[in-house]
């Protein structure tokens, strides 16, 4: 699943100061970050977890506007191997009943997920403005 998180940050500073500002909140609540082409990518960021259902891959970047810089975080969010295994084990157990609860895992994980990118970026935006 891939979706995009967004902020809009007015400031003066320049985007390197940003761009070190930015990566210093995402280490913060990533597993692994690596910057490379005015682009940070963060991998397996903080989430509500059971046990290692939580594989996520986000590109962020920033956008020059009018008066200032537009954060972005494209995100790649998959469940792993466990929500698979979850997903059969109700099957079992509850029959279709059962299937909803790896679909609400996984969506409670995807909310977690943004949530987490969301208050990294309101943390970056009382920084710099």
């Amino acid at each position: 699943m891939r979706f995009e998180i967004n902020d809009r940050i007015i400031t003066k500073k320049t985007e390197e100061e940003l761009f070190a500002i930015l990566t210093e909140h995402f280490k913060k609540i990533s597993e692994a970050i690596q910057v490379a082409d005015k682009k940070i990518s963060a991998t397996n960021i903080e989430t509500w977890d059971i046990g290692a259902m939580n594989k996520s891959e986000t590109v962020i970047s920033l956008k020059a506007i009018d008066g200032g810089w537009l954060a972005v975080a494209e995100v790649k969010y998959d469940g792993t191997f466990w929500i698979l295994v979850l997903a059969i084990a109700c099957w079992g157990v509850l029959s279709f009943v059962g299937l909803a609860i790896p679909a609400i895992v996984f969506y409670l994980q995807k909310m977690s997920l943004k949530k987490s990118i969301t208050s990294c970026f309101q943390r970056f935006k009382n920084e710099v403005a």
